[in-house]
C-alpha cells in the first residue's frame, strides 16, 4: 500500500483525469444572476476554458474554439456538454471583457495562499524582476508607413492611449547590443526562487520605473499574502537607497543586489561649483590646462 501513491503521478494520468484533477483547486465561481434571454452558459466553465487556453499557449479565442469543436471529450472535462457546440465567440470574448479584473485577481490569490499553506511554495528566497510587453499597435510594426512621428512619447498611438514609450536591449551577438523602441508595458513580477514559480505581479506603463515599483510590488505581496521572506534578490537596476532600506528594515531580510555603477559616486573628492573647482579640503583650486570633473551636486 505504500506505493499506491506513485500511480496517481501527473505523468500516469489520462490527458482528461489531468484536467480534472487541475479544476478541483479552483475555488468556487459566482454563476450570473437569472434574467430574462438566451440561456446563459456555466460561467466556471468559461473560466476553466479561459485557463486552458493560457495554459495551453493558444493566442487566440478562435484557436481555442476550433480546438473544442474538434474534443468533445474535452468540453466535458471543462463543464460544457460534449453534444453541443462550444460557446460562440461572442460568448467567450463577453466573459472575459465582462468580467472584473479583481474576480480574476481574487482567484489567484486564493490559489496562491493555498500554495503557500501546503508547503508547495516556501517563500524563503524571493526575486523580483520586470519584462517589456509591447502592445498590438502599428506604430511598433516597422513594416507600416506612418505620416507622423513613430516614436514621439508626447503622441500615444490611437490604437493603445495608455500604453507609453520604452526601450528594451536587444542582443543579435554576445559581444553586440541594440537598442529599440516600442510602445507598451513592463510586467513586474515577483517570484519563489526555490520554487520557480511566480508570487505576486503587475503591470505599469513604460513610464513607471523599475525602480519606483519594486517597493508597491514588495509591500502588497508582503501584505496580502504574509511573506516573510529570509533574502531578497534582484539585479543591479534596483540598486537603490530606499529599496534597501525597505528590504532590510521592513523585511527584515537581507538583499542580494548587484551594485550598480552609473550610481556609484566619485570618491575623489572634488567638486565642481560654476566655473570653480575645490578640492577635498574645500579650497578653490588654480585651473593650469584642461580640466575636468564630474558634477554630483
Amino acid at each position: 500500500m505504500e506505493d499506491q501513491p506513485e500511480l496517481l503521478r501527473p505523468e500516469h494520468l489520462a490527458r482528461r483525469l489531468r484536467w480534472e484533477r487541475l479544476w478541483e483547486f479552483l475555488p468556487p465561481w459566482p454563476q450570473a444572476p437569472a434574467r430574462q434571454g438566451r440561456k446563459p452558459c456555466d460561467r466556471s466553465a468559461l473560466l476553466k476554458a479561459a485557463i486552458y487556453q493560457r495554459l495551453t499557449r493558444r493566442r487566440f479565442l478562435q484557436d481555442l474554439r476550433r480546438h473544442l469543436l474538434e474534443s468533445p471529450a474535452l468540453l466535458a472535462t471543462l463543464g460544457f456538454d460534449p453534444y453541443q457546440e462550444p460557446p460562440s465567440l461572442e460568448r467567450l470574448s463577453s466573459f472575459l471583457s465582462d468580467t472584473p479584473h479583481g474576480v480574476l485577481e481574487n482567484v489567484r490569490i486564493q490559489l496562491t495562499r493555498n500554495l503557500l499553506q501546503t508547503g508547495a511554495l516556501p517563500a524563503r528566497h524571493l526575486g523580483f524582476d520586470s519584462c517589456p510587453v509591447a502592445s498590438w499597435v502599428r506604430e511598433n510594426n516597422l513594416k507600416t508607413c506612418l505620416r507622423s512621428s513613430r516614436f514621439d512619447k508626447t503622441t500615444p498611438p490611437q490604437g493603445d492611449p495608455e500604453a507609453r514609450l520604452g526601450v528594451r536591449i536587444h542582443y543579435p551577438f554576445p559581444d553586440k547590443s541594440e537598442v529599440r523602441y516600442f510602445w507598451g508595458y513592463r510586467n513586474h513580477t515577483l517570484a519563489d526562487l526555490e520554487a520557480e514559480l511566480p508570487l505576486w505581479e503587475i503591470t505599469h506603463p513604460n513610464s513607471v520605473a523599475e525602480v519606483t515599483a519594486a517597493i508597491p510590488l514588495l509591500s502588497t505581496a508582503a501584505t496580502t499574502l504574509g511573506l516573510r521572506p529570509e533574502s531578497v534578490c534582484c539585479d543591479a537596476e534596483y540598486d537603490a537607497e530606499n529599496i534597501l532600506r525597505y528590504i532590510f528594515q521592513d523585511l527584515k531580510a537581507k538583499a542580494y543586489v548587484p551594485r550598480n555603477a552609473r550610481r556609484t559616486q566619485d570618491s575623489s573628492g572634488f567638486r565642481r561649483q560654476g566655473d570653480k573647482v575645490f578640492c577635498p579640503a574645500n579650497l578653490s583650486m588654480y585651473r593650469s590646462g584642461r580640466m575636468s570633473v564630474k558634477d554630483h551636486t
